[in-house]
């Protein structure tokens, strides 16, 4: 693979369209965005989509300049974690292990 020319570049353009993911990708990602700007001494800017939530927002805050529009939907970086209470369930379920082997 080819190394990008940057000799004639003066800033880095990444746009943000996503509504996340989990942290350490997030973080990898900016780090790579930001270690390539540094390397090579350009300015970050960074534009949000539609969407640039959670990861995305992650992604997009690193920036030097932050544009977004007016009606993008921004922010939200925390953790959501959905789940099922099952009260009672599992008193009233069928269950049984069966195990499963190559060899005796």
């Amino acid at each position: 693979m080819s190394e990008i020319n940057t000799s004639r570049a003066v800033a880095l353009a990444v746009s943000v369209n996503s509504p996340g993911g989990l942290p350490v990708q997030s973080e990898i990602i900016s780090n790579k965005i930001l270690s390539f700007a540094r390397k090579n001494n350009l300015k970050l800017f960074t534009f949000a989509g539609d969407l640039a939530a959670s990861g995305g927002y992650f992604v997009l805050s690193v920036g030097d300049h932050v544009v977004a529009d007016r009606n993008t939907i921004l922010g939200s970086i925390g953790v959501l974690l959905n789940k099922f209470a099952l009260k009672g369930a599992l008193e009233h379920a069928s269950l049984e292990t069966k195990s499963l082997a190559s060899n005796e």
